[in-house]
């Protein structure tokens, strides 16, 4: 599932507002408060929350109402049985509405007003990334926060494959009861310790140790926590799609998420969501990073494509990234990709999305031709 386009009332800074994707990536540039990340952030709670909060809405006396166009691959049909466009049976119209703070977010067809179960919306498997996230929280196996559950999820897999496996085959603890006999004849002369019984011990079970044990390093044998912040936030992001993965088949309820072809072929949707992903990353890295994931959601990425095979038994994504950022280096050479948010004469957001501009041949090929060159100029208060 790729949203085609977007139109927001009420919602924060962003009313009377339309916004047409491109359906790989799509970035959203122009100056700061203009309503780029409230975009994400709106995405966010129609996919993966309940409801809006008082503060979402910019007029308390009115609802916050919003319409969804959606491009569906023909294995993803069905999803929302009969709601579909009369001209197009790949595109897929929902109205969002919620009336006031105190209620919940209501979906419906917008053709025939038939009301759509969050679940199926759920379906829709939105992920949204921002820089305010905190990589040494979350790439540990132990603290198993955020893609640190991915990380545990692939110890919990190795021993699903093992037999026999007992913590002696890790550790001598013969070896270790003479540390432990040390710690407690100290602790025990603590009150507290003392009084409650409160002990050091081994971990009783294997996968418990081993979470304990293992760490992230490079090469020169420095912790991740202990990289630069580009490489943590890299690494973020790509895990972030296994952890949600994940997810999903731990989640029977989910199940009907994952769309099986004639051939046995079983695929996800995933909507990418990115807030100004450059942050700490060098233009070079941007430029990676973002072809990267390109490669990741279009699963032209062999290597990508294989661990979601041998992980999960998933053949493919069926993605899309939509991406906030203020860095010209990180746009593609496509100005089709671009949406850009300013400020018309009257002071009012205004949106223009390059998927509805429509040049002649010869305009778009010199207009492509020196991209790479005036990328800096989409991102000017003009």
């Amino acid at each position: 599932m790729k949203i085609l386009k977007l139109k927001i009332n009420n919602f924060r800074n962003l009313s009377d507002i339309e916004v047409d994707f491109h359906p790989d990536v799509t970035f959203l540039v122009g100056e700061n408060n203009l309503g780029k990340s409230n975009l994400l952030d709106l995405l966010d709670i129609i996919f993966n929350k309940r409801h809006f909060s008082e503060d979402d809405f910019f007029d308390k006396e009115k609802p916050i109402e919003i319409e969804i166009s959606l491009k569906l691959e023909d294995v993803e049909k069905g999803i929302f049985e009969d709601c579909f466009d009369p001209e197009q049976n790949d595109i897929v119209n929902i109205r969002v509405i919620q009336e006031s703070s105190d209620e919940d977010i209501k979906y419906f067809c917008k053709y025939t007003e038939e009301v759509i179960h969050p679940l199926d919306i759920k379906c829709i498997n939105f992920i949204k990334y921002d820089s305010l996230r905190t990589p040494k929280e979350e790439l540990t196996f132990y603290r198993q926060r955020g893609v640190g559950k991915f990380l545990s999820y692939l110890v919990k897999k190795y021993f699903e494959n093992q037999e026999d496996l007992n913590l002696e085959s890790f550790i001598k603890k013969d070896s270790v009861k003479g540390i432990v006999d040390y710690i407690n004849y100290h602790l025990e002369k603590i009150e507290m310790f003392e009084k409650f019984k409160i002990l050091s011990n081994l971990e009783e079970k294997v996968e418990d140790l081993i979470y304990r044990m293992l760490t992230i390093k490079d090469e020169k044998g420095f912790e991740i926590q202990k990289l630069g912040y580009g490489i943590q936030f890299s690494m973020l992001i790509v895990l972030s799609i296994l952890e949600k993965i994940m997810y999903l088949l731990n989640n029977k309820r989910r199940g009907r998420c994952i769309y099986t072809t004639e051939e046995g072929k079983r695929y996800i949707s995933l909507i990418l969501g990115l807030d100004e992903p450059e942050i700490h990353l060098h233009p070079y890295m941007q430029r990676n990073l973002i072809k990267y994931i390109n490669n990741i959601i279009s699963n032209k990425d062999t290597n990508f494509s294989n661990l979601l095979k041998e992980l999960f038994n998933i053949d493919g994504i069926l993605g899309q990234a939509i991406v906030v950022t203020h860095s010209p280096n990180i746009l593609l050479n496509d100005y089709k990709q671009i949406v850009r948010f300013y400020l018309s004469e009257e002071n009012s957001i205004e949106v223009k999305s390059g998927v509805t501009i429509k040049l002649d041949l010869q305009e778009e090929k010199h207009l492509l031709m020196n991209l790479p060159y005036i990328k800096e100029v989409f991102f000017l208060n003009v």
